[in-house]
Formats: C-alpha cells, sequence, structure tokens
C-alpha cells in the first residue's frame, strides 16, 4: 500500500466578472417586508375572489384560521408589525396560480423561483421544440442585453438588474423544458 501525501489546497481566488460591488449585508433585506406587502397585494388584486375567499382557501390549505382581517394586514403599510408568514404566501401563491410572492422571497436570498410548466394535451414532440426554440430566444436576448450593456465599456447597476432578469427568464425556460420532459418520460 502507497501512502497519499495531502497536499495544502488554497481557495481559488474568485475575480468578479463585473467590476461592481456586491451589496452590503448590513440592510440588504430591509426593505423586504415592503417589498413583500407590494408583490402581496399585486397578486390579490387581479384575482376574482374576495380577501374572504382567499382567506377561507388559505385556512383550507394550511389547516390553520387565516381571515380576512389578517389578509388585511398583511397588505396594509400602516400595519408593519404584520409580516407575512412563509406558509401563507405559499398558499396565496397557490390560490392564486402566481409566483409573484415568493419570487420577491428568492431574489433577496439570491435564488430562482422557477414554476414547473404544465404539460399540454398537445403532441410532446411540439412542445418539447417550442419550449426549446423559446429557451434559445431568451439567451439570444440575455446575450443582446449583455451587448448592448458592455457598448459603452461599463456597466451600470441598471443594466446589471436588466441582464440578471433576462437570465432568469433564460433558466425559466430552460426548467419548463425540463419540466416537460420528466413529464413525458
Amino acid at each position: 500500500m502507497s501512502k497519499i501525501k495531502k497536499e495544502s489546497t488554497t481557495a481559488c481566488p474568485q475575480t468578479p466578472l463585473f467590476a461592481v460591488e456586491p451589496p452590503t449585508p448590513e440592510g440588504h433585506l430591509e426593505d423586504l417586508p415592503h417589498a413583500l406587502r407590494a408583490a402581496l397585494v399585486d397578486t390579490m388584486k387581479p384575482l376574482a375572489l374576495s380577501r374572504w375567499q382567499i382567506a377561507g382557501r388559505c385556512s383550507e390549505l394550511l389547516g390553520r384560521e387565516v381571515s380576512k382581517a389578517m389578509l388585511d394586514a398583511y397588505c396594509a403599510e400602516s400595519h408593519e408589525g404584520h409580516r407575512l408568514p412563509a406558509d401563507v404566501a405559499v398558499a396565496i401563491s397557490v390560490i392564486a396560480g402566481n409566483v409573484q410572492v415568493l419570487d420577491v422571497m428568492a431574489q433577496r436570498a439570491r435564488c430562482v423561483i422557477v414554476p414547473l410548466a404544465e404539460v399540454l394535451d398537445t403532441d410532446q414532440t411540439e412542445d418539447l421544440r417550442a419550449g426549446l426554440l423559446h429557451c434559445v430566444r431568451e439567451l439570444g436576448e440575455a446575450a443582446q442585453c449583455l451587448e448592448e450593456s458592455l457598448a459603452d465599456g461599463a456597466l451600470t447597476r441598471a443594466e446589471l438588474l436588466r441582464f440578471r432578469r433576462e437570465l432568469r427568464d433564460v433558466i425559466k425556460a430552460a426548467c419548463a423544458v425540463a419540466a416537460r420532459i420528466e413529464e413525458a418520460v
């Protein structure tokens, strides 16, 4: 038996792709309650359900009481102390068929929420082709966004945020295709 000598390893220095200062850890989540509140209002507004009905459905999904008054408090800017619980956020996302509230949380955690695509009753081959073509279009838009942003030799925060949104669209489109493949297998 030969003895293998352990070599000391050092961390590979990470060179940032863009020379932009990362957000400071202190306080970078301080606007989260306000952003969640706005997303919650935006999510519930277009629903053909009253807040009473939404509260009832939340209660059914969660197996505990969620009242209209609670939803009103989560939506009111004047009720700073009423924070939206994660389980209620998920329930409302399920009811609305909209992940906007969850997406706000994911963005702050530097993650991406990807709703799984429903498999259509159409021919799976066509569906996969269409999904893949959509991915390619999204990737093209992301590349064009980056090219435009780098044209002047500088990358602003607004350009970075736009590019990030474009990349998120690419990821979402690719995950939708992957979900269709999983459903087809």
